[in-house]
């Protein structure tokens, strides 16, 4: 599901798989300013979700997929080489449901809970 949220000057259209801004539109104008996909499914079949998506648990890449904190290693999921890439590719929260509630015709609020 997509909501749209908008004040005088633009137009929001959100996507709840990965919070995603899919279109953001100028009003005088009618331009879209940013990139996106048509639907969720060309997101998920062209692996682009983490266009205009939120992104995490991280953002960036973690050579070698793998960390140490505290003493302990943590292995990751692999989808960038040999590396973990904005999260890991459909593990990341750019491929999760979003909740999302609209409030007033601006305003709207996302979450997602990242259990452990």
């Amino acid at each position: 599901m997509k909501y749209i949220i908008e004040n005088d000057y633009l137009k929001a259209e959100i996507s709840e798989l990965g919070a995603t801004l899919v279109k953001l539109i100028e009003k005088e104008s009618g331009t879209d300013l940013v990139l996106g996909f048509d639907s969720d499914e060309d997101y998920i079949r062209y692996g682009g979700a983490n266009i205009g998506a939120t992104i995490g648990r991280n953002c960036n890449r973690i050579g070698n997929a793998r960390f140490t904190l505290n003493g302990k290693e943590y292995r990751l999921s692999v989808n960038d080489n040999m590396n973990q890439l904005h999260g890991g590719g459909m593990n990341g929260f750019a491929f999760k449901m979003w909740n999302l509630e609209k409030k007033k015709e601006d305003e709207l609020v996302l979450s997602y809970l990242s259990k452990d």
